[in-house]
């Protein structure tokens, strides 16, 4: 049988898995549980949060295009349920903010090779921006699923 709020929200279902299977590599690379043979398993984390971070801007647009659809103002929108309307613009927020600053350090970036640590020091910050996306995808889920626990649904 399929739990509820997986067939009710799908796609917080699916964020929220995202986030707990980031979570797993993540501890499993730092406790060495995880064997690294290849260096592309240290990029599993940043790619499912990157990921997450189009899947985030994306549904933010949508819901942004249902406010003005249905007329309603994005404020009465908002003071239905304040506590939700912020944990919506954090995740978007934070995955906003995120790739913003990956793109500003691409571009800071000098040309050229770039030695080790410098390299490690670019990793760790991709992997703290990541972090951040993962961070605001899974409040938003946890929200969700206590909306959907306490029978609130928009």
């Amino acid at each position: 049988m399929v739990p509820p709020f997986l067939t009710t929200k799908p796609l917080q279902a699916c964020k929220f898995l995202g986030v707990a299977a980031s979570a797993f590599v993540l501890i499993g690379i730092v406790f060495e549980i995880v064997p690294i043979g290849s260096i592309t398993v240290l990029f599993f984390v940043p790619v499912v949060a990157f990921v997450l971070a189009v899947v985030i801007t994306a549904e933010t647009v949508l819901a942004g295009y249902r406010v003005v659809q249905k007329g309603t103002s994005l404020a009465e929108r908002s003071s239905r349920d304040p506590v939700y309307s912020v944990v919506r613009v954090g995740e978007f927020l934070f995955a906003l903010l995120a790739v913003g600053a990956f793109g500003v350090l691409l571009v800071l970036l000098p040309d050229g090779p770039m030695s080790g640590p410098g390299a490690l020091g670019l990793f760790y910050i991709l992997v703290g921006l990541s972090l951040l996306i993962l961070f605001g995808s899974l409040v938003r889920s946890i929200t969700e699923y206590v909306r959907f626990r306490r029978g609130k649904s928009t």
